[in-house]
């Protein structure tokens, strides 16, 4: 009675989402310092007999492309001068493991000086944990530049242009406790992300709580899993929360009963609709045919039948061997049937990962709207041809034989309301004694759940790598992409999709002990249902690396 007792407290405090109020605050008050914090939480530790790697890279790319701007109507060929500066540090001791890599990036083009600019990238992470059983530190900070807009351009890149710089800083805070009994796990977190075009920003925190039986337990189980959320952005507000449990009986035989609690929100300035499911209770039965396989289903009746209606919940859990796992779930959510599938698999040579996960989100890139970036106006009782096409007619004496022809493109706009995504994806690497295959299939379904707008991403990246001689590696890639946009504007609907396809060879070579050079040929082709869309590029790389 005291673990159910402790459990159900557990979730009366998770619902009320005052966990770590306190770990919030200071967060909060740490905004806008991490990079400080980061640089001497390093230089303190680094002086105490910790092992650590400083490494600075000088590398030097001079590069060809024949449609340096991925333009459809005006190709434009540019030799492009590319300086990077990179460091690396790397920490690791008892109490501590960070990694931090630096780069800046100058560009300098031949077709237009004016286009030439400096890019600075970070990506790092600090774990600290001073005392063997007590709470851990986590401190993150990443600067990355991404397109504008991936319904624009999915494929601009830093030569291409027409991207933006994001930035992401994080801290937070995590207790773990591990023995025959319970397993424990509290923490609270708080993220600040910004952008260059203020597109995609928030700030806020999050909590979450997972308490389970240990193996240790022979009369009762449990599992009790919470999370909470607070962002903001720019006078908007995303609140959410969700509470799971299950409280059941050991039995000798194979089936356990059981009880189950369900309960999740989402609340907040962005939220137009009901997205609140209500509170659910349950019971029903584990089966546990075999060691280390769980079968839980469960019958669970709605507390408001206007918010939701009785449904049964089903999750497996089976691990067959040290290298396999296999767990799969479906569950009754506010928006309808929830799934979730999780398979992993590795053997000497091949490792399998498969993912299906579904996510409530909010102030993210991926809130797109059309608008029209130029007129064009074409000959009448002809067949549609761009090169045909004239940008103005002010000097034509016959203005009357051309028509208008919009040109639409789609750009990021405020993502201010909550998205359903659906996410799928199978991870595969075969490692051979020289060659590596790596192929990589996802699938993304975004819906927008105020409008039920849908956009739909699909990814496939096939690798093959040959480890020539020990200094010398080829490796030849392909990458398919096809990105679906259906956007609402005040007096325009649009439909679009657009294909990409990345054929990649490069080669590789070690000089010295620490200068290498790089060779890559690229060819990228976009085809769209609007065909004044389609491009083609073919780029040359040729880089040296110095290791210091």
């Amino acid at each position: 009675m005291k673990i159910l007792q402790l459990g159900l407290y557990l979730i009366k405090q998770s619902k009320r989402a005052r966990m770590y109020m306190a770990i919030t605050d200071m967060a909060m008050d740490a905004k806008g310092k991490i990079s400080i914090v980061l640089l001497s939480q390093l230089f303190h530790f680094s002086v105490h007999g910790a092992d650590s790697n400083f490494t600075p890279t000088i590398n030097i790319e001079e590069i060809f492309s024949d449609n340096v701007e991925l333009d459809s109507f005006e190709e434009q060929d540019s030799y492009v001068t590319r300086a990077n500066f990179g460091l690396s540090q790397t920490i690791s001791s008892k109490t501590i493991d960070a990694s931090i890599n630096g780069n800046y990036t100058h560009l300098f083009f031949s077709h237009d000086s004016s286009a030439n600019e400096g890019y600075e990238s970070l990506e790092s992470q600090i774990n600290i944990a001073p005392w063997h059983d007590g709470p851990a530190l986590n401190l993150q900070a990443n600067i990355t530049n991404v397109p504008r807009s991936t319904g624009g351009n999915f494929a601009s890149d830093l030569i291409s242009g027409d991207t933006v710089r994001t930035t992401n800083y994080g801290a937070g805070l995590n207790y773990q406790v591990q023995n025959n009994d319970f397993l424990l796990s509290i923490g609270g977190r708080y993220n600040d992300s910004r952008s260059s075009d203020n597109v995609g920003e928030s700030y806020g925190y999050s909590n979450s709580l997972s308490f389970q039986n240990g193996i240790g337990q022979k009369h009762l189980f449990w599992n009790i899993s919470s999370s909470y959320s607070d962002l903001k952005n720019r006078g908007e507000s995303a609140r959410s929360y969700q509470i799971q449990a299950r409280f059941g009986v050991i039995t000798s035989w194979q089936l356990n009963p059981f009880i189950r609690y369900f309960d999740e929100d989402f609340t907040g300035s962005v939220s137009t609709g009901n997205f609140n499911q209500g509170e659910s209770f349950g019971a029903g039965l584990r089966w546990q045919p075999i060691n280390l396989m769980t079968v839980d289903l469960s019958y669970n009746s709605a507390e408001d039948e206007e918010l939701s209606e009785d449904y049964i919940a089903f999750e497996f859990n089976w691990q067959p061997t040290t290298r396999t796992q296999i767990a799969a779930s479906y569950n009754q959510r506010f928006f309808g049937d929830s799934y979730g599938l999780n398979v992993n698999h590795r053997n000497k040579r091949l490792t399998n990962t498969i993912s299906y996960n579904e996510q409530i989100q909010a102030f993210q890139r991926d809130n797109f709207e059309i608008f029209t970036e130029s007129v064009l106006f074409c000959p009448v009782n002809q067949p549609i041809d761009i090169n045909n096409c004239l940008s103005d007619i002010n000097n034509e004496t016959q203005p009357e034989l051309f028509f208008e022809l919009p040109i639409f493109d789609i750009r990021p706009v405020e993502d201010s309301q909550f998205s359903l995504n659906k996410r799928l994806a199978w991870d595969s690497t075969l490692s051979l004694q020289r060659t590596t295959f790596s192929l990589t299939v996802s699938g993304n379904e975004r819906e927008d759940l105020n409008t039920g707008d849908a956009q739909d991403n699909i990814l496939v990246n096939l690798t093959a790598s040959r480890q020539l001689n020990s200094r010398s590696q080829l490796t030849a890639a392909y990458q398919f992409s096809r990105i679906d946009f259906f956007t609402r504007n005040v007096d325009v609907d649009s439909e679009r999709r657009d294909y990409y396809r990345t054929y990649n060879i490069s080669y590789s070579r070690t000089l010295g002990k620490s200068i290498s050079v790089n060779f890559n040929l690229r060819h990228l082709v976009r085809t769209s249902n609007t065909s004044i869309r389609d491009f083609d590029e073919n780029r040359a790389t040729l880089s040296i690396t110095k290791d210091f």
